[in-house]
This record gives C-alpha cells, sequence and structure tokens, in this order.
C-alpha cells in the first residue's frame, strides 16, 4: 500500500505538541485521511469533541477542474503599470479604489494593500505566508474578518456565524489552513472570492524546505485571472508561463519617513560591524539587525571583551543552545531593550522599540538568509520610533553575479519540464497494465523525486518536479523562482559597492555612501571563526548522539514505531531530521539495536557514510533468491582475490542489468558498491572476501520479486560541476 492512502496515527501523549507545526507536517506528509487527536493527558482518554479532520482538499476542490487549468491565459502579453505615489499620499486607497488584479510589487510595507482589499465591497480569501500577521489582521479587525485557524475545533459553528452575520466575507489564511476553508466552502463558494497572496517572496524563499506551499500555484490557477492577485516585491522573479502573462502594476511609493542612512559597504561585515561598534559611546544603546544567530554570536566575540558583556542575541528558544550565554528570548522582549547591545538574529521586523539606540543594519551576502531586500531594510525602520534612532546604518557585502544565471534557471525550467511529462506519459501509458506498471516504476524511481538542479554560485540544490493538486508530475515552478528571487536580489542591489546606496538614495534622499572598505579578516576573526565551527560540529555530533540514544530508549520503553519516525523526520532541526529520516529507511529491515550501532559510526552530514550503510542493509536484507543477490554470489566466491580490474568487469554488466547504470568509466563507484555487498579486506591490491554476513539479526526481508531497486538503494550519479548549472538525477 502506497503511503499517500494510508491513516496515520501518531502517539503525541509523550510530548507537547505544536498543532500548527503538526498540521504542517501532515501537509508534507499527503495524506488522504489524517486525523490530529488531542489527549486528555488527565483521563488518559481521547475526547472526541477535540478531534479535529484534515480533509483532502485535492479530492474536493480541485476534483471538477481541468487538469489543463495552467495552460491558460498563456498567450497574452505581459503589461506592466507604474502607479506614482507621491509624498501626498499616506494610504494606497487614497489613489486606488480596489486592489487589481494580477502581479503588485511594491518595496514598501504598512502602505494599507491589505486594508484596502478587507474592505472593498467583494468576497475575498487574503492567504498569509504565516499565521502571526494573519492572527494580527484579524485581531485588529474582528468584526468584518474571519481567521481560518488550523487548530479551531469550533470551526464549522464559528464560520456559519460569521457568513450569516457579514454580507461581504473577509477570510484570512495561511498555506497550511487555506484547505479548510476551500473544502468548507466548496468549489462554487470559493471562486466567487477575489483571492490574494500576500508577500509572495517570503513563500518563494521558504517552499524548497516547506515543500506544500507549492500547491498555493494550484489555488492561484484555479481562479479567474480577473479574480487573483499576488503582493511581492520582484515581479520578475515568476518563471511559470501563466505568471510571466499576468498584468503587472508597479507601485512607487514616496511617502516615507526622513532616514539619514550611513551605507558602508565592504568585503568584511563582521569587521566592519566591529568597528563601528567600538567607535560608538560607550553609554549609548544598540540595537543590531543580523538575521543569523551563528554569525550574530561570532560578531559579539570578535567584540572587546569588556563590550561582549553588554551583549545578547534575540532569537526564539529554538536557536537558546546556538547562542550560548548571550540568549535573549524574543517572547520576552519589552519595549525597553535588556542589554546596553542587541542583536535581532531573525527576520520579525514587527516588534517595537521604546529605547533610545543606534540602529544598524546587516545585509550579508553569504546566506541567502541575511541577504537583505529593500522591503526588508525600510521595515527595520519600524523596530524604533524615528525619534529615539540615534543614527542609522546600513553594513553590506557584495557577491559575484553571473551572467549566465538566466541561461542556468531556462536550463532548469527545461529539464523539469521534460521531467515531468516523462513521468506522466509513463502513468498514463501504464494505466491498467500491471506488466507496463512494474517496467515504468523503475524508469520512475531513477528520476521520482531525485531530479533536482543547482545554478552557479552559492546556491543549494533545488527539487526540480513536485505532485500537483490533480497527483501528477509538475515542473516546481516556486523553487525555481526562489533562485530567480536571489539573483535578481544579487544583480540589483550586491554586484557593485555602490549598487544598494543608490537604490536607498532614491527611496531616502539623505543617504550618504562611503568607499568600499576592503579590510581583510584579520587573524583574530580567523581563529575565532575555526573556534566556532569546531563548537558547532562538536554540538552537532553530540545531539545526533542524544537523538539516537533517545531513540533506542524508545524501543526499549516499547514506544518506537514507523509513525513516530515519520513525524519526527519532518520536524525539529535539519539535522534532528535527518537522523530521524535514516533510522526510519531502515528500521524495517534491521534490528534497532545494530542500526544505531552502525548510525552512530556515521557523522552528522556525512552523506556517503550513510549511503554506504544503507546500501550494506538492504542488499544484506535481499531475500537469498532476489536475481542481484543471485548475479552477484555467482560472479563473486567467499575467500577468492579480486583486483580492481576484475572487480569492474564482473561488477558492471551486474550493475546495468539490475540498477540500470552504466558505471563503465566510474571505477571508484563500481568498488564502492562491491564493498556494500561483502565483507573485504585488503592487505595489498587485491580485495579479499570474506565469510560471514554484515549484520545478525534480520526484520523484514525484501521480496525476490522486488525489481525496482533504485527506490532502496542510494545510487547516484557524478557529482556535478558547481560552478556551472547542472542537473543531478
Amino acid at each position: 500500500m502506497s503511503r499517500s492512502n494510508q491513516d496515520l496515527k501518531v502517539d503525541l501523549t509523550e510530548e507537547v505538541v505544536d498543532f500548527q507545526e503538526l498540521e504542517d507536517e501532515l501537509a508534507n506528509l499527503d495524506l488522504k485521511n489524517a486525523f490530529v487527536i488531542d489527549f486528555d493527558s488527565k483521563s488518559n482518554a481521547i475526547t472526541e469533541s477535540q478531534t479535529l479532520k484534515i480533509k483532502d482538499s485535492k479530492q474536493s476542490f480541485f476534483s471538477a477542474l481541468p487538469a489543463t487549468i495552467e495552460a491558460s491565459n498563456n498567450d497574452s502579453l505581459q503589461s506592466a503599470e507604474i502607479i506614482e505615489c507621491d509624498e501626498s499620499i499616506n494610504y494606497i486607497s487614497e489613489k486606488l479604489p480596489m486592489i487589481p488584479s494580477g502581479i503588485i510589487e511594491c518595496q514598501v510595507l504598512h502602505i494599507g494593500i491589505t486594508y484596502l482589499e478587507l474592505h472593498a465591497d467583494r468576497d475575498s480569501i487574503i492567504l498569509f505566508p504565516h499565521e502571526d500577521e494573519a492572527k494580527l489582521y484579524a485581531k485588529e479587525y474582528p468584526e468584518i474578518s474571519f481567521y481560518v485557524d488550523i487548530q479551531e475545533m469550533m470551526f464549522e459553528q464559528e464560520i456559519t456565524a460569521y457568513r450569516s452575520d457579514n454580507n461581504k466575507q473577509k477570510f484570512l489564511v495561511t498555506p497550511s489552513s487555506i484547505s479548510r476553508l476551500l473544502d468548507y466552502l466548496g468549489q462554487e463558494e470559493a471562486l466567487k472570492c477575489f483571492f490574494m497572496i500576500k508577500d509572495m517572496e517570503k513563500l518563494q524563499s521558504e517552499c524548497n524546505y516547506k515543500p506544500y506551499i507549492s500547491t498555493i500555484l494550484d489555488y492561484y490557477m484555479a481562479y479567474p485571472k480577473d479574480k487573483r492577485c499576488i503582493c511581492t516585491t520582484d515581479y520578475k522573479a515568476f518563471s511559470h508561463p501563466v505568471l510571466k502573462s499576468e498584468d503587472v502594476h508597479i507601485i512607487k511609493w514616496h511617502h516615507l519617513p526622513k532616514r539619514n542612512i550611513k551605507v558602508r559597504p565592504c568585503s568584511n561585515t563582521i569587521g566592519v560591524l566591529k568597528e563601528t561598534i567600538e567607535k560608538l559611546p560607550d553609554t549609548d544603546k544598540v540595537l543590531i539587525v543580523y538575521t543569523s544567530v551563528s554569525q550574530a554570536r561570532l560578531s559579539i566575540l570578535n567584540l572587546k571583551e569588556d563590550i561582549q558583556k553588554e551583549c545578547c542575541i534575540l532569537c526564539s528558544t529554538y536557536n537558546k543552545e546556538d547562542t550560548g550565554e548571550f540568549y535573549a528570548s524574543i517572547d520576552e522582549l519589552s519595549e525597553i531593550l535588556s542589554k546596553r547591545i542587541t542583536f535581532l538574529a531573525l527576520n520579525k521586523f514587527d516588534i517595537k522599540v521604546n529605547d533610545k539606540c543606534h540602529l544598524i543594519t546587516v545585509s550579508d551576502t553569504s546566506r541567502g538568509s541575511t541577504t537583505m531586500s529593500l522591503k526588508d531594510i525600510t521595515s527595520v525602520y519600524d523596530l524604533c520610533k524615528p525619534d529615539n534612532i540615534l543614527s542609522d546604518t546600513v553594513i553590506h557585502n557584495t557577491i559575484k553575479c553571473y551572467d549566465k544565471w538566466n541561461d542556468d534557471i531556462a536550463l532548469l525550467i527545461e529539464r523539469a519540464d521534460k521531467i515531468s511529462k516523462l513521468q506522466n506519459t509513463a502513468d498514463e501509458l501504464s494505466r491498467g497494465d500491471s506488466n507496463l506498471q512494474r517496467l515504468f516504476s523503475i524508469v520512475k524511481s531513477t528520476i521520482k523525486n531525485k531530479a533536482s538542479g543547482r545554478i552557479r554560485g552559492r546556491f543549494p540544490n533545488i527539487k526540480l518536479t513536485r505532485i500537483d493538486a490533480w497527483n501528477r508530475c509538475a515542473v516546481a515552478y516556486m523553487n525555481i523562482d526562489s533562485l530567480l528571487l536571489r539573483t535578481n536580489l544579487y544583480k540589483s542591489y550586491y554586484d557593485k559597492p555602490e549598487c544598494l546606496g543608490t537604490a536607498l538614495n532614491k527611496l531616502y534622499p539623505t543617504t550618504t555612501s562611503d568607499k568600499l572598505n576592503d579590510n581583510q579578516v584579520s587573524k583574530e576573526q580567523k581563529e575565532r571563526e575555526k573556534e566556532e565551527k569546531t563548537l558547532y560540529k562538536d554540538k552537532v555530533a553530540k545531539g545526533r548522539l542524544a537523538v539516537l540514544d533517545n531513540i533506542l530508549k524508545l524501543h526499549t520503553e516499547g514506544k518506537l514505531n514507523m509513525p513516530y519516525l515519520e513525524m519526527n523526520s519532518r520536524r525539529g532541526t535539519r539535522a534532528n531530521r535527518k537522523i530521524y529520516e535514516e533510522v526510519k529507511v531502515l528500521y524495517p529491515y534491521i534490528s534497532i539495536e545494530e542500526l544505531i550501532a552502525g548510525l552512530k559510526t556515521i557523522k552528522s552530514g556525512n552523506r556517503i557514510g550513510f549511503k554506504t550503510f544503507n546500501n550494506s542493509v538492504i542488499y544484506w536484507a535481499l531475500d537469498d533468491e532476489h536475481p542481484l543477490k543471485l548475479s552477484v554470489n555467482k560472479a563473486f566466491k567467499v575467500g577468492k582475490k579480486y583486483s580492481n580490474t576484475e572487480i569492474r568487469e564482473r561488477m558492471n554488466p551486474i550493475i546495468q542489468y539490475h540498477l540500470h547504470k552504466d558505471w563503465a568509466g566510474n571505477e571508484r563507484k563500481t568498488i564502492a558498491l562491491f564493498k556494500c555487498f561483502f565483507k573485504t579486506i585488503r592487505p595489498k591490491r587485491e580485495y579479499i572476501i570474506q565469510a560471514g554476513d554484515k549484520f545478525n539479526i534480520h526484520k523484514e526481508r525484501i521480496s525476490k520479486e522486488e525489481n525496482d531497486l533504485l527506490k532502496l538503494l542510494i545510487i547516484t550519479d557524478s557529482q556535478p560541476n558547481k560552478s556551472s548549472a547542472s542537473i543531478v538525477i
């Protein structure tokens, strides 16, 4: 049975659960029927009234919509309208009677776009990237708006009452709650609403690690062209052919506070930040926006020791261990800064500080999460009252930009389109034919969830395809848009030292810019960076062992099961998610004691180490009569010696036949896989196969009928060249 058709029951009695996070996890699992059950710890009973059912939105909202909807409206040319808003205009409602359809670009927050839609004479669905902002608007406008809370148990009663009391309905949703609303309304009622997506750039930047976000494109395409709009900071950061044909409205906003920004371009942000802080009066408070906990901590450690004692890092409890002695909870922030020097290490600019302070914004292009857009920089100013800002400084570095970025992205789109067409064609041809289904499953396993790509420069791999609302393979346009968003940002503001200052000067004419500070990283700074990296690696290693020990403890207590591993592989830190994923993959085949012992020998992030361990376990778990095992045992004998050449000559035909890979020109991969299959020693130049299995206690055996081994073994092609665009399949 495929995972999407199973019911998942998760035991939550052992820990306090964030239900919003749980909904996100269940959305990721793509389950047909999932229930979040609140367990009454006092009575040890499931309270039926507190049971929340997550309906399958794909079945209800999209069932009657044509699967070719994304191809509609693709032949129209894109037009761009410039909406000039001079200094006399305080809110966009003074310029526009209603929010237009299409893509709306604006670099400034708080101009009243959401307010205008909330008061428009039409029913509306407004999608926010995060629940905090949606709740904020619901609290501010409780009479006219309805926030769709994924945790609310009395949802149907409350929304029914709201609709009966309001002629014009304004629904506030998030990516994880929109399906609940649409399922309740039904397709006909839902499509009567105007659909507005706020802050699309945030969704684009998050979709690569929150894959369920991409479904909002399917919702958007379901609406008529004149009943939908997207608000963003960059109308050019869209690769979907339909979005590239949407009408564009560019808002040029001039009603801005008078900021005297000093822009300091440099090659060493931490060094210039240190210099800036240490030159300030030692009695003045300082607020630094640097949206990375590790970089904020490193910045503090590079200050003089007496100044370090005056510093703290505002962040979530999630990052408490990473900040060490400098931790300060963002949840406990009052309007007064508790320390003289405060680092704000997260992208949260809706807090208010009622302290006189120097405001410093750091935009560090070494990471996507620390690179500030114009919208971010304008938002930072709202942290403090204008009269309380003693000085206003922006420190930034530059990044190498490539002329070929657009070509690289075009190549990714082309490849993604070919992959999705191949998978969908295989599905259509094999429908109803079990023999073809088995054949095509091998082809699909080669590429399904394996196709990823990168472009030249410091960018991560992204997945090129996704499963859309009609259960088809589709191009993951939002993942590709995340690359477009960053490359456009780099080229516009960070290609040259003067670019950001020039752009800010257009918004704030009193902006001044220093010449490039080309100070190199000092020896002391390099040493501290090295020490911090070592400490971080040690912390991650200890954390890995602690998680593995806890999993083993749960097993001995009889509390470990696959649903628990499934859930935890999608929550917590990236490192912890990876550990649970590794355990989950091999849990069915090998005793948990051997599994944990084997995983403890692998360092965190060592992909090659886990690949070797995984392939060893999978081969060992194959039924003794499995064709692959029979072929391998026929080609190699225990006690015999084999040179590299002999191994390649015997292994390559087996790999081609059973794994559909041609490794004739790759000696290393062939030898590595051979070593996964056998216990070997190599006293000289030849390998000697030893008797006995690598592991002891079997759980499930992999059937000899299983011929799609690519979904079990981790088989990758050669590592792509990072200096250019590449596809990994």
